[in-house]
């Protein structure tokens, strides 16, 4: 009970959390747009992540997240490499 107590009195801080929803602070005051991917294979799972890196003219950076997808491995053994092509593939689904 005094576990579920915790839990509860922790969700009321959620409250503050945010989420920016935009990709861009200030759209007209951008100068330079990157997109920075990353991904990771292991023999149980793969993921991948792709964020904006946005650069404004005061010279303030921001990065967002722009897509993250997770997939657990195949049941079938499969070698690394195989895995990281499916790492690639898994964006298209």
């Amino acid at each position: 009970m005094k576990q579920w107590m915790r839990i509860l009195d922790d969700l009321g801080s959620l409250i503050e959390a945010k989420v920016p929803r935009c990709y861009f602070q200030f759209i007209e005051e951008s100068r330079h747009h990157e997109i920075h991917g990353f991904s990771d294979t292991s023999d149980k799972a793969y993921a991948a992540v792709v964020y904006l890196r946005a650069t404004y003219a005061n010279g303030s950076v921001d990065v967002r997240l722009v897509a993250a997808k997770t997939r657990v491995a195949p049941l079938s053994k499969q070698s690394i490499p195989r895995l990281e092509l499916l790492e690639l593939l898994f964006w298209l689904d």
